[in-house]
C-alpha cells in the first residue's frame, strides 16, 4: 500500500505474516531445529533491521556526495 506521498507502507507487516505462515508449516512438519533457527533469524531481522538500515543510509549518503549520473 502507498501513502499519499507515494511511499510504500505495511511491507514489514506483510512479510511478518508470510513468515508466520511458513514457520507454522515448518512446525507442523516437525522440523524443530529449522524452526528455532528461522525464528531466531526472524526476531533478529525485526529487532535490528531498522538500525542497520539507518546506519547504511548514513554511510552511503556520506560516500556519495555528487550525483551518480553526471548529466543530472
Amino acid at each position: 500500500m502507498r501513502d499519499p506521498a507515494g511511499r510504500i507502507t505495511g511491507l514489514t507487516a506483510a512479510a511478518t505474516i508470510w513468515i508466520c505462515a511458513v514457520l507454522g508449516i515448518v512446525c507442523e512438519l516437525g522440523y524443530s531445529p529449522i524452526l528455532v533457527i528461522a525464528l531466531g533469524l526472524t526476531v533478529l531481522a525485526l529487532c535490528f533491521g531498522r538500525p542497520v538500515e539507518r546506519f547504511a543510509e548514513r554511510c552511503f549518503k556520506r560516500l556519495r556526495s555528487e550525483p551518480i549520473d553526471k548529466s543530472v
